[in-house]
């Protein structure tokens, strides 16, 4: 999975793996392509900069965040299905609220 980045060093690239989810997309790129009986035991994702230096690294995620991920994709999946449901959707809260900050 091709991503664009300001930054393809280490640090800022798992930084933003873990803003954007990537470690989701992992998951369910892999889980999607098993109901189609292709088994992808290697997921791939090749960050380019494009603003000052242009480099380019690829980068696979440790196998114990891959589980946690598939362990997130099935929590999000499954809220997905309770949003369809019931016809419900909702940012932090299930509950309509107002959040209070302090």
């Amino acid at each position: 999975d091709v991503k664009t980045t300001l930054s393809a060093s280490p640090d800022k690239f798992r930084q933003k793996i873990g803003d954007l989810h990537y470690c989701l997309q992992d998951s369910f790129y892999t889980y999607v392509s098993s109901l189609l009986g292709i088994n992808i035991s290697t997921f791939t994702f090749v960050a380019v900069e494009f603003m000052h230096a242009n480099i380019c690294q690829s980068y696979q995620l440790s196998e114990s965040r891959r589980k946690k991920s598939q362990i997130q994709l099935a929590n999000t999946l499954a809220n997905f299905q309770w949003c369809l449901e019931n016809n419900k959707w909702y940012g932090y809260q299930r509950d309509d609220c107002t959040i209070i900050l302090d």
